[in-house]
C-alpha cells in the first residue's frame, strides 16, 4: 500500500511539518532511522527527539544515523553531541574537515532535509525544513509524507525501486562523510567561535526559543512550541476556588505549568507566585484585564472575567476555549458537550490534545 501526503507550513497551519514527521514515524513497524539535513540547533534536536521517542514504540533500539553539516558554522555544536549520545545513534558530517580547513565556507553546500524511515514498511518524509524549533512548527515551510506498507502492488513496487535508488545515493553520502569525534567536534567548536560571527544567519528566532525553551516548564517543548503557535487553546476547569468571597463563583483557573506561552508569555522558570503579566480577555463583546501568575501549587493561575458579570454564570467544571485574536485580545469561549468532543478531535488531528497529572484534559488547535 502506498501512502502520500503534502502539508503547508503557514500562519494558519503551525507545527505541520512536526504533524508529518510524527506521520513518517508511526506510519509502520521499523528497523533503522537516517537523516539528512542542512543545519540544526540544541533545541530542535531535544523537539524532535521527544516526539520520536513518544511515537516510536522501539525508539531506542532504532538504529539512528544523522548526516548534518558544518556548513558556515549555521549548526550547534550542542545539538550534534545531543543526537550522538541517543542510543544506537551515529553522526556523520559531509565534507567535514574541507568545510573546517576552508573557515567554515563549503565549495559545494551539503542542502538536503529527509527522513528515511525503513523495517517492515518504509517512509520517507522531506521538504525545506531545518531541524529547529521554528522550522518544525512556525516557519513557512512544505513537506512531503510517503510511505510505502505491505502488501504492495505493482504499482508500489515501482516506486519503491526508485526509493531504493536514492538510498542508495544517500548512503554513498554517509559513507564518505566524517564520523563525529570528540575531537571532530572540539576543532569544529573552535572554528565556530573564530568565524561563525562573519555568516549573518541565524538558524532559528532566539525570540521564540527563549519563549518556548525551559526544561522546568512541565511541558515537553514541542507542545510549548505548539502552545505558542496554535490560534486556539481549550481546557477542562472543574473546581473552581471561590477566591472572591464565600457564596460567590470564584474566577481563578489553574492552568499546566507553561500553558502562559500560549497567552504570550516566555517559559522561564520563575518563582512562585511570579506574576506574569496581564490578558486581555473577551468574552460577549466585552473586554476584561485579567491577571497571569505562577502560583504556589507550581501552575499557571489565571484570572477571568467575573462571573456573571461580565463573564458567564460560572467557570465550574465547564470547558474553556481561548482564541488568539489579531488585535492581540483572547477572545473567550464556554464549551458545551458538543463543543468539547469537536476542539478534542481538532486537537487530536494536529497532535495537540494533552493531559495534566490530575486527569483533567487540555488541548491545542
Amino acid at each position: 500500500m502506498y501512502r502520500h501526503e503534502t502539508f503547508v507550513q503557514c500562519d494558519d497551519n503551525a507545527g505541520a511539518i512536526r504533524r508529518g514527521l510524527i506521520m513518517s514515524a508511526t506510519a509502520a513497524e521499523y528497523d533503522s532511522l537516517t537523516v539528512a539535513v542542512a543545519y540544526a540547533t540544541a533545541q530542535g534536536c531535544r523537539m524532535l527527539t521527544e516526539d520520536f521517542q513518544e511515537s516510536i514504540p522501539n525508539w531506542n533500539q532504532l538504529e539512528k544515523r544523522w548526516l548534518i553539516s558544518f556548513d558556515f558554522g549555521i549548526t550547534d555544536p550542542g545539538a550534534l553531541n545531543q543526537l550522538s549520545e541517543l542510543p544506537n545513534s551515529e553522526v556523520r558530517v559531509p565534507n567535514a574537515l574541507r568545510v573546517i580547513q576552508q573557515r567554515l565556507r563549503p565549495s559545494v553546500r551539503f542542502h538536503p532535509k529527509l527522513y528515511l524511515f525503513e523495517g517492515v514498511g518504509q517512509s520517507l518524509f522531506s521538504g525545506s525544513a531545518n531541524l529547529t524549533p521554528s522550522g518544525l512548527v512556525r516557519n513557512q515551510e512544505q513537506g512531503v509524507f510517503q510511505a510505502w506498507t505491505p502488501p504492495f502492488s505493482r504499482g508500489n513496487t515501482r516506486s519503491l525501486r526508485s526509493l531504493t535508488e536514492q538510498k542508495r545515493l544517500i548512503d554513498i553520502e554517509y559513507e564518505k562523510s566524517e564520523l563525529l569525534t570528540d575531537d571532530l567536534l572540539e576543532r569544529y567548536t573552535v572554528a565556530r567561535n573564530r568565524y561563525r560571527q562573519r555568516t549573518p544567519y541565524v538558524p532559528d528566532d532566539p525570540n521564540f526559543e527563549r519563549q518556548i525553551a525551559d526544561p522546568l516548564q512541565g511541558l515537553a517543548l514541542s507542545k510549548a512550541a505548539l502552545l505558542a503557535t496554535s490560534p486556539s487553546f481549550w481546557v477542562e476547569v472543574g473546581n473552581v476556588v471561590q477566591n472572591l468571597g464565600a457564596n460567590r463563583p470564584g474566577n481563578q483557573i489553574d492552568l499546566q505549568r507553561g500553558s502562559r506561552v500560549f497567552f504570550g508569555f516566555d517559559a522561564r522558570t520563575v518563582a512562585r507566585n511570579t506574576s506574569l503579566g496581564e490578558v486581555s480577555i473577551r468574552f460577549n463583546n466585552e473586554v476584561t484585564q485579567c491577571h497571569m501568575r505562577f502560583g504556589n501549587n507550581s501552575m499557571d493561575k489565571l484570572t477571568l472575567p467575573i462571573p456573571n458579570h461580565p463573564g458567564p454564570r460560572t467557570y465550574e467544571n465547564t470547558t474553556l476555549k481561548f482564541d488568539r485574536d489579531a488585535d492581540g485580545i483572547f477572545d473567550l469561549t464556554v464549551g458545551n458537550a458538543q463543543r468539547k468532543r469537536v476542539w478534542r478531535q481538532q486537537s487530536q488531528l494536529v497532535n495537540g490534545l494533552y493531559q495534566m497529572v490530575g486527569g483533567r484534559e487540555f488541548g491545542v488547535f
